[in-house]
């Protein structure tokens, strides 16, 4: 009886354990083909939105393009206040900073014959969020009242060029 019994038991578990292996193994099969679907999904976005261009107006102080136009979605690299024409840091205020980071991030919208009105985006990277009020009166200045982009600022420990302020922008324009 205790033989047939544990051979009952054993059986169960066997079952048990193939019906788990079944299992897992059609959930990992779903989860490709749902990772698979989305990744296609969204490579078909991106092709849909055409070609993309990149810009170099403006002097790179490492390996990256200072914008990438996709479709009609213009995503700008961060700037900082470098002084035009070279690879130096502006020595100054964090009003002047700001400013000087903003000029360059027009700088850029406008080779790619964008605008601040067309920048639907912005992150504001701060070394000292002490400073957020003088930045935000210059920032202000930039974009036309009512239609400012989405922002967000974060304070950072350190930037490039020990830079005290950084901008990174997404702007759209139709290009139909």
């Amino acid at each position: 009886m205790k033989s047939s019994f544990l051979r009952w038991v054993v059986g169960v578990l066997v079952v048990a354990v193939l019906l788990a292996v079944v299992w897992f193994v059609s959930e990992q099969r779903a989860y490709r083909t749902i990772r698979e679907t989305a990744r296609d999904e969204v490579k078909g976005m991106f092709d849909s939105l055409g070609s993309r261009q990149f810009f170099k107006s403006v002097t790179a102080i490492a390996p990256y393009s200072p914008a990438v136009r996709q479709g009609d979605f213009l995503f700008v690299s961060g700037q900082i206040a470098l002084v035009p024409g070279t690879q130096d840091l502006l020595q100054g205020s964090i009003e002047q900073e700001s400013r000087q980071a903003l000029e360059n991030l027009g700088k850029v919208l406008r080779s790619a014959e964008y605008d601040y009105r067309d920048v639907v985006s912005a992150a504001l990277f701060l070394k000292d969020l002490n400073d957020y009020e003088k930045v935000n009166a210059i920032y202000a200045a930039y974009f036309p009242e009512g239609v400012y982009p989405a922002r967000t600022v974060l304070e950072v420990s350190r930037m490039p060029k020990n830079a005290r302020i950084e901008i990174n922008a997404i702007a759209y324009k139709s290009h139909r």
